[in-house]
């Protein structure tokens, strides 16, 4: 385990520290980035003083995640969603304008980021605008795609302070495995990230591990070396209780063979996070709290609210448009539930996002300005 987790400015977080002092000097690092946004700056304080201990907030979560678009041009056979729904896509729609324009302007005091999600939120027809109103804020925007559309948006593409493509395989054999898509959408893909370069578009590519698929981790790479990213981010699957796939664990010999193989090597032309190793045995495992409860505020184009990114939107939480305060008795039962280590177990136990922002987030990171992995 790395025993440096984290770099702050002059900061620096070590695993052994109190978790209110790496939260205090994450904060001041922030802060000290704009000492004159009053509302933000206070607004993340209180963050910091509940997330994991408090039930009910009295702060705007920093990170807006919208699912723009709940229709997708793909049937991945690991989508989160799928797993639990197979016809989750069937009768997609798309955010109104006014809609999303409403809520950006509410609460554009209080909020860091907001990230462009779906369903494939490239789909919707008016996705110009909908960036074109955050970046008009002042704030920073950031989407995931499976990266289809990319040639027809790439005038979009260029404005997007964080891109990610979520690929999950490495040519067309696996794409039609792993994705379902046909030759001529693995081809767009392929040409959508040579012209993101060509138009000087950092973006990262991620995929989804298992134990069923880990040999094809040195095929990702390589793909990599071709497709040119800046960053490869690899994540363990999260199964929803699907007997189907099985997450990678630290008492499995082959996720250990491989991972000590990957990081032998030190010339790697991108960053590469090799993702969280599940260690079942141990209580951080169990007692792991996610931060997304309080972190994020997770709205769909109805305007339905969910605990987080990887669970379905439900108006049963609450509804944005329709006066939403981010304490619906829910989602206060949700973290409530969170803090006792109570979590809905198929859907929470082996999600990597519950190790968000800890020391246990991933097997290893690559940085390849330093040639150096950080264990």
């Amino acid at each position: 385990m790395r025993e440096i987790i984290g770099y702050y400015g002059k900061f620096i977080i070590k695993k052994k520290m109190p978790k209110k002092i790496k939260h205090l000097g994450i904060y001041l690092y922030y802060t000290s980035k704009t000492p004159l946004n009053y509302q933000k700056n206070v607004n993340l304080l209180k963050y910091f003083m509940s997330v994991g201990r408090k039930e009910e907030i009295g702060y705007i979560p920093p990170i807006f995640s919208v699912t723009i678009s709940t229709a997708c041009n793909l049937r991945c056979p690991t989508c989160l969603y799928s797993i639990k729904d197979p016809d989750v896509f069937m009768e997609g729609g798309f955010m109104e304008v006014n809609d999303f324009k409403s809520v950006i302007n509410k609460y554009v005091p209080f909020i860091e980021t907001v990230m462009l999600t779906g369903g494939e939120p490239l789909l919707h027809p008016k996705i110009d605008e909908l960036v074109k109103i955050v970046k008009n804020k002042g704030l920073s925007v950031s989407i995931s795609t499976n990266g289809i559309l990319i040639i027809k948006k790439i005038d979009v593409m260029k404005s997007f302070d964080s891109v990610n493509v979520s690929i999950d395989s490495y040519n067309y054999e696996t794409f039609e495995r792993f994705r379902g898509g046909t030759k001529k959408q693995f081809n767009d893909i392929l040409d959508g990230l040579s012209l993101l370069r060509k138009n000087n578009v950092k973006f990262s590519i991620s995929f989804i591990l298992t134990e069923e698929n880990l040999d094809e981790i040195y095929g990702m790479i390589k793909f990599g070396c071709k497709t040119k990213p800046y960053y490869l981010n690899f994540q363990n699957i999260n199964p929803h209780g699907s007997k189907e796939y099985t997450p990678l664990t630290k008492e499995s010999k082959k996720v250990n063979q491989i991972f000590s193989d990957i990081i032998r090597k030190k010339d790697y032309p991108f960053d590469i996070q090799l993702p969280v190793v599940f260690d079942t045995t141990s209580k951080h495992f169990k007692t792991t709290k996610c931060v997304q409860p309080w972190y994020l505020c997770c709205f769909d184009n109805k305007g339905n609210i969910s605990y987080c990114c990887h669970l379905r939107h439900s108006a049963d939480v609450e509804n944005i448009f329709k006066g939403y305060n981010f304490n619906s008795n829910k989602i206060k039962n949700f973290r409530r539930l969170m803090i006792n280590h109570q979590y809905p177990k198929e859907d929470c136990l082996y999600c990597h996002e519950r190790f968000a922002g800890e020391e246990y987030r991933g097997y290893a990171f690559f940085c390849s300005k330093l040639k150096k992995w950080s264990l």
